[in-house]
């Protein structure tokens, strides 16, 4: 788990597409953003991305994720991969930076589609409520806003 550089973007690209096809939002683009958290998981290649929003600005991400001084736009690990700890271990380096160059953050927030009944069961089993139902997405399911202290984290698992 490191910090993505910039020459990681177009690999974060492809497994975010992997798991996102259908993205208007180029989070692998963050990488070169100043005010984002960028993690990448690698073996041989790059198989998991993630980018965290610390402070946000007009020209940077939708209105709604500006309310939020740190927030999870993307979490993406290539299928290849998943079940094995990475999203945990890239949320425990999020969470690492976090604390690091943002203490004056205490919660992490980020929108997942109530469809996506694994991402769910992912965020709640490290520590996240959902807040509150808001915002849909493209295919029409509801969007759920869900928090966590970072202090709170389950990462051991």
């Amino acid at each position: 788990m490191r910090e993505a550089r910039f020459i990681d973007e177009s690999s974060a690209r492809a497994v975010v597409r992997s798991q996102f096809p259908v993205s208007d939002y180029d989070y692998a683009a963050n990488i070169r953003r100043s005010n984002c958290f960028n993690v990448v998981a690698e073996t041989t290649a790059i198989v998991g991305f993630a980018s965290l929003l610390v402070e946000a600005t007009p020209e940077l991400g939708s209105e709604s994720w500006r309310q939020y001084p740190l927030y999870l736009g993307v979490i993406a690990i290539h299928p290849d991969f998943c079940r094995q700890k990475i999203g945990t271990l890239i949320l425990k380096e999020l969470a690492r930076l976090s604390m690091i160059k943002a203490s004056h953050h205490a919660e992490m927030h980020l929108h997942v589609s109530s469809a996506n009944e694994g991402a769910m069961k992912f965020f709640r089993a490290r520590g996240f409520e959902t807040l509150r139902q808001e915002g849909k997405y493209s295919d029409g399911t509801e969007g759920n806003l869900m928090v966590c202290a970072i202090k709170a984290l389950k990462l051991s698992s």
